[in-house]
């Protein structure tokens, strides 16, 4: 009887060290955290620019819309590569 404690003793105890991230999973995990964040609030702050009927200042607000969607997509592209990251650990 005392072994098959043990036994299922060690076996949650196995189970429970496969839960625990090791502290560079937590960090690439944040990192995927913030840049998901960052990503949403550039596209939404792009999205959100109102783009003027004049000829003189559209090009202006267009590039500053180019520029939002650039560090939108270095974001996701950030954060893409953060879950990759944690996708090939649960692999392994």
């Amino acid at each position: 009887m005392c072994s098959i404690a043990f036994d299922l003793r060690l076996r949650l105890d196995q189970a429970e060290g496969e839960l625990e991230m090791n502290l560079v999973d937590k960090i690439v995990t944040s990192v995927g955290l913030l840049a998901s964040l960052a990503a949403a609030g550039f596209w939404l702050c792009g999205s959100l620019i109102e783009v003027p009927d004049n000829i003189d200042t559209i090009v202006g607000e267009l590039q500053r819309v180019g520029r939002l969607n650039a560090w939108a997509a270095l974001a996701a592209l950030i954060a893409a590569l953060c879950a990759a990251h944690a996708f090939w650990r649960q692999m392994t």
